[in-house]
């Protein structure tokens, strides 16, 4: 992983994140909002970036997922940072932040399911059959399962 660095205003040069990439550059990602500021970075530039360079392109949209675009509805201004962006392949968003879900509930969206295949997992040596999962747990903890008398 390559940090840029931020210019004033918290958001990342530009002409340094063009810098950093490099041929074993396998992703672009940019954050709407990063958490610390409630910054949200140049989703545009990047994607530009990520056109030309025919790498994908992740917005971490975990803190905003579900607030940005309400926020855009009351009518103040909004960048893109959605599948708005050509560039964008794929956005994640916490469900249990502004989505109101259980705490660690998330969810990635991708802009084809083609790109989503890369997410599954599958192992033929369990000893139980072919395993295959979305995640690579492929089960969740029990402290998180209600139980009633």
């Amino acid at each position: 992983m390559i940090h840029v660095p931020l210019d004033s205003d918290f958001k990342p040069n530009m002409e340094k994140y063009r810098q950093a990439i490099t041929p074993q550059t396998i992703l672009l990602l940019g954050s709407a909002p990063q958490y610390c500021h409630g910054v949200v970075d140049p989703i545009e530039a990047i994607g530009k970036l990520a056109e030309e360079r025919g790498i994908p392109f992740h917005v971490d949209a975990c803190f905003g997922g579900f607030m940005l675009p309400w926020v855009e509805k009351l009518g103040y201004p909004v960048p893109k940072f959605d599948f708005r962006v050509p560039a964008v392949s794929s956005i994640s968003a916490d469900v249990h932040k502004y989505g109101y879900g259980l705490k660690g509930a998330s969810l990635v969206l991708y802009r084809t399911a083609d790109i989503r295949k890369y997410q599954l997992f599958t192992y033929s040596e369990w000893p139980g059959g072919l395993f295959g999962s979305p995640g690579m747990t492929g089960t969740r903890p029990g402290n998180r399962t209600p139980f009633w008398k």
